[in-house]
């Protein structure tokens, strides 16, 4: 914590020296993830890997490879780089990791962790930093998750400097069920409104189409916390309307997605970032139909702020992290 919050004159010092405090006490950014960089959306891992590569290198940490290696691939942003590693979490992966980094020459990384199976690289590798980001509550029941994996999120927490919520029931969860007790902030989740945002054509394009259209978009992960009932109820309620649902297709959920057949539901598979943001300016609202649980109650989903960056008045199930938007969303 002494290299993160440094002194008033320390900081007086860089300021006079022209040198970033934050470069200084590091020399890379490792972030800890589920994620695979290609087919995820733009998550808040994105977005905080794209903000960071602006100082430092981001190495994103995806742990894919079936045999004992690791393997740097480079990414469409510069100097973020992804590094595959061998999916077998444990010693063997640490010395994996710290030869990896040591190949590019980064000895002293901020650890940015999503993932508490990297617990044992989380505990022996040195940083001057360890941050946990917490953008889901883990310890709501809704998550099914098995006490396994929550014991071994609450040993990260252990060895965490400083914790991160995306939302204020997010943190009050980590803190009384994760028993974290240091330093926590809460940050909450935004979108990259230059790239979602339209130009002045584009505005066109959208007011045309809201005169003649009639679609109501879905866009995100197409898995169990969508209320597919409510997704037929609107779609019977509205036979005038088109409901388009796009998104990556959790196996588990192909039925329901077939159950929409020869009605006017209309699931468009996977699709890009470019891909959705020209879907969006055709839309007519965009929604947010979860299950209506504490976990979804306690969230803060990206797309809420993509639907509005594009032009779009939003419905929503109740989330709490939305409500302080005046006007923005319906619920």
């Amino acid at each position: 914590r002494r290299a993160w919050f440094v002194s008033l004159a320390e900081r007086r010092h860089m300021s006079l020296n022209n040198t970033n405090p934050f470069v200084s006490h590091f020399d890379c950014v490792v972030m800890l993830t589920f994620s695979d960089w290609k087919t995820e959306p733009r998550s808040n891992r994105y977005h905080y890997a794209t903000r960071f590569s602006a100082h430092l290198p981001v190495v994103f940490v995806q742990p894919d490879l079936n045999k004992p290696e690791t393997k740097f691939e480079k990414t469409e942003t510069e100097r973020v780089e992804i590094l595959h590693v061998h999916s077998r979490y444990g010693n063997n992966q640490s010395t994996l990791l710290n030869r990896a980094l040591l190949s590019r020459g980064f000895i002293k990384p901020l650890l940015w962790i999503y993932n508490p199976y990297f617990l044992d690289f989380v505990i022996h590798r040195y940083s001057p930093l360890k941050v946990y980001h917490a953008t889901e509550d883990y310890f709501s029941p809704d998550h099914r998750l098995e006490d396994t994996f929550h014991n071994l999120l609450r040993q990260v927490l252990g060895q965490t400097d400083l914790l991160v919520a995306v939302s204020d029931l997010v943190l009050e969860s980590y803190i009384h069920n994760g028993n974290y007790g240091n330093r926590a902030i809460v940050f909450r989740n935004g979108c990259d409104f230059r790239f979602w945002s339209p130009d002045n054509s584009e505005i066109q394009e959208i007011i045309s189409h809201k005169a003649k259209g009639k679609v109501v978009l879905f866009q995100g992960g197409v898995n169990r916390r969508l209320d597919f009932d409510l997704l037929h109820q609107i779609s019977k309620s509205l036979p005038d309307w088109e409901v388009w649902i796009c998104g990556k297709l959790e196996p588990s959920c192909a039925t329901h997605i077939r159950s929409f057949r020869n009605s006017n539901v209309k699931y468009l598979g996977y699709l890009d970032s470019d891909q959705v943001r020209a879907l969006s300016y055709k839309a007519t609202v965009g929604i947010i139909p979860f299950v209506q649980n504490h976990m979804i109650r306690v969230s803060l989903p990206l797309k809420a702020f993509e639907y509005v960056a594009c032009g779009l008045p939003v419905v929503s199930v109740p989330i709490e992290a939305l409500e302080s938007y005046d006007g923005l969303f319906e619920f």
